[in-house]
């Protein structure tokens, strides 16, 4: 608990810096970036686009840049997303990496032998989107036929999950049967699609304790690699109910705000750490969101590839 409030009280104590500062790394080892992106398909449920995702894969392959896509259950069911994905990630293996995204819809719940209680209505509410409002047994049918599925298009079990929350049993549980190495949850948030998730080191990647997920435990082995979605401001997200100060498109430009403050954002969490620390941003986009969004998603991977060649 005392590790986890002092990595709290860092970012806490961030000061924001100008970008126009000349970027001096800390480390010797140069900051992370990862890009997770999450698919959606046609179904009821925030519904993708196969345009939105080609425009995403086509930047990241025209720039050389790794991205892992994490796939919705209606995305495995629909040939032309199956075929599209397949044939670009044979295409660019070490550019385009799939993993499963695991959002319960009523298709997948149906499909898996489980009763989907709610209305397509409030899918997005967490006792209905994640395994969280399931029993443990359905949670185990539900995640095995997603596995079953993703090795029937693919050939293999995906190393990367990604759900805003998931359970620490079913983590366990994907982590001992299927290998998953690294699972995405989302930040800390009050109130967003109906729920509030708290705890956990806000920002950082560190591997899950058995026990509970929100809490690092740097002794075990094997240990799934907890990562959280996009960039929070250190100073403002904490309480805060408007969803505003975080990197990803929608909440900062929703909100007003322009790319410069994407920049200041990603500024503090790659080159403003503290001493021995290794910067790390994770950043990623749903297929879901609306074409303005994807097309400033495009800038911030430039953006990142204009500070790679910068070293």
């Amino acid at each position: 608990i005392l590790a986890i409030f002092s990595f709290f009280l860092l970012f806490l104590f961030i000061t924001k810096t100008r970008l126009t500062r000349k970027v001096v790394p800390l480390t010797k080892t140069l900051p992370q970036v990862l890009f997770i992106n999450q698919v959606r398909g046609g179904e009821c449920c925030a519904k993708g686009t196969l345009n939105n995702l080609k425009l995403q894969i086509n930047t990241f392959t025209k720039l050389n840049v790794p991205a892992d896509f994490a796939l919705r259950y209606d995305v495995l069911t629909n040939k032309k997303y199956v075929d599209f994905l397949a044939e670009q990630s044979i295409k660019y293996p070490t550019i385009i990496r799939l993993g499963l995204m695991i959002e319960v819809t009523p298709q997948l719940a149906k499909d898996a032998g489980v009763k989907y209680k709610e209305k397509e209505s409030t899918w997005f509410e967490a006792q209905n989107a994640f395994t969280i409002g399931y029993p443990l047994e359905e949670r185990k049918k539900l995640v095995d036929f997603l596995f079953k599925k993703f090795f029937e298009n693919f050939g293999y079990y995906p190393n990367l999950t990604s759900a805003w929350m998931i359970d620490t049993n079913t983590l366990n549980y994907i982590n001992k049967k299927y290998g998953i190495k690294v699972h995405q949850i989302t930040r800390e948030q009050q109130e967003t699609d109906s729920y509030t998730l708290y705890g956990g080191p806000p920002h950082y990647p560190y591997p899950a304790s058995y026990k509970w997920l929100l809490v690092p435990d740097y002794q075990r082995s094997n240990a799934p690699l907890i990562v959280r979605q996009t960039v929070t401001d250190p100073l403002h997200n904490f309480g805060d109910k408007t969803n505003a100060f975080t990197s990803q498109p929608n909440d900062y430009a929703n909100d007003g705000k322009t790319f410069e403050y994407f920049k200041q954002l990603v500024y503090q969490a790659l080159f403003n750490q503290p001493k021995g620390q290794t910067g790390f941003v994770l950043l990623g986009l749903e297929n879901s969101m609306d074409l303005k969004f994807q097309e400033e998603y495009l800038k911030q991977i430039d953006y990142i590839v204009s500070l790679k060649k910068d070293n």
